[in-house]
């Protein structure tokens, strides 16, 4: 038989397993209203995946991200410790350019963009000045 004190630490390890299984799992942020057609250069924002992160603080960053990738300049990320950045390509469809970033703290956002309609990718951006990083 378990005691009163057995049951509630047995209770305590059971919450933090859960909670513990809540952080690391991704969750897929809405896109809507993050870029908008003016500002996004005919690239269209398709998916931001969190982890670790609420979806309000990764719309924001995707946001951030997006724009100056969109403008191929530097893209400076407090925090981000890691990045990532590929592009799917298809006959006969619109590149698909997903950018990963790894933050110190563990979490991880990626923003994925599509190029306009005439087969171009996300452009790649500049070297970043000292002290940011480049995504």
């Amino acid at each position: 038989m378990v005691g009163a004190a057995g049951a509630v630490a047995l209770l305590l390890l059971t919450f933090s397993a859960a909670a513990q299984a809540r952080t690391t799992t991704a969750t897929a942020c809405s896109t809507q209203g993050v870029l908008t057609h003016a500002s996004a250069g005919g690239y269209k924002l398709v998916r931001i995946t969190a982890e670790g992160l609420s979806c309000t603080k990764a719309r924001a960053v995707a946001r951030e991200v997006a724009q100056q990738v969109i403008h191929n300049k530097p893209v400076g990320v407090p925090g981000v410790m890691g990045f990532g950045m590929s592009t799917q390509t298809c006959t006969g469809c619109t590149p698909t350019t997903e950018i990963s970033l790894t933050y110190s703290s563990g979490g991880k956002l990626t923003v994925s963009l599509r190029g306009p309609g005439s087969g171009k990718s996300v452009p790649s951006p500049n070297p970043a000045p000292p002290g940011s990083i480049t995504v």
